[in-house]
């Protein structure tokens, strides 16, 4: 009678471990983000089991231009700036600048273009700064008035120019494992 109870309660066991395993087998694989607002995860029911991380080698940042610091910058005459950035967002746009147009004036001339780069003015100093990625990198002509061309003008590939790159753009660079 005892042999017969412990084969009862070992197939019991044994049919209850079965269905806990078959309820595993029926969940599916689960993924999961340690933090999601920096990135999150999704699977399939083909999806490997295992264990994954994220490994953030270089983060996406947009490139930044700096101007000389100009506390009375006023443009001398009816002048064209025209920013050309790289990749699809933005493209060309040029702006048209009056004659005694400032410093703030240039600024918002930028941002109401629309055309992907936003510019601000701190301690008389213009800052002009693009999207995320390496492919919105700038370049600044302008033509009309000599000082402000020489005050504006950035070619990335000539080292003489108006504007200083004080942050240059860059992709994103992860590696998963």
């Amino acid at each position: 009678n005892t042999r017969i109870s412990g084969l009862g309660q070992l197939q019991s066991s044994l049919a209850a471990f079965q269905d806990v395993l078959q309820s595993f087998s029926a969940a599916g694989v689960a993924a999961h983000s340690a933090n999601s607002k920096v990135a999150s995860a999704s699977t399939t029911e083909n999806s490997p089991v295992g264990t994954y991380s994220v490994d953030v080698k270089q983060l996406a940042q947009g490139q930044v231009l700096s101007s000389k610091v100009a506390p009375d910058l006023v443009v001398g005459m009816p002048s064209k700036l025209q920013i050309e950035m790289g990749g699809a967002v933005g493209g060309k746009f040029t702006i048209h600048l009056k004659a005694g147009t400032s410093l703030q004036g240039i600024a918002d001339a930028i941002n109401s273009a629309q055309g992907g780069v936003q510019a601000s003015v701190a301690n008389s100093t213009l800052r002009l700064a693009t999207p995320t990625g390496a492919q919105h990198s700038m370049r600044l002509t302008v033509s009309g008035d000599p000082a402000l061309k020489a005050f504006l003008s950035y070619d990335p590939a000539h080292s003489a120019q108006g504007m200083q790159q004080t942050q240059a753009p860059q992709d994103a660079r992860v590696v998963i494992n």
